[in-house]
């Protein structure tokens, strides 16, 4: 299969914003989808599968920073400490 990061961005957005009102989703795939969110922005911010983007790697972060993955406050500090909301 290829990979879509379109496709797999829209499905992790969907699964986070559904979150709450799914009562079968176990906590196992709950954090799997957290660390999904934060490889998102590791892909934005390394440029290795999808094109940079700072502004995008700083977004899914944050995401997952709310949705509990404490290790993403760490990369959204990388991130900002290289320029913040002036990136291009």
């Amino acid at each position: 299969p290829t990979y879509s990061s379109r496709n797999s961005a829209k499905k992790a957005t969907l699964c986070i914003k559904t979150r709450n009102s799914i009562s079968t989703t176990s906590n196992d795939q709950l954090k799997k989808i957290r660390h999904f969110v934060a490889f998102l922005g590791q892909q934005y911010e390394s440029g290795s599968v999808v094109p940079k983007n700072y502004k995008l790697a700083l977004a899914w972060y944050r995401q997952a920073v709310r949705n509990g993955y404490v290790a993403a406050y760490e990369d959204s500090a990388r991130v900002l400490d290289k320029g913040g909301y002036h990136l291009e």
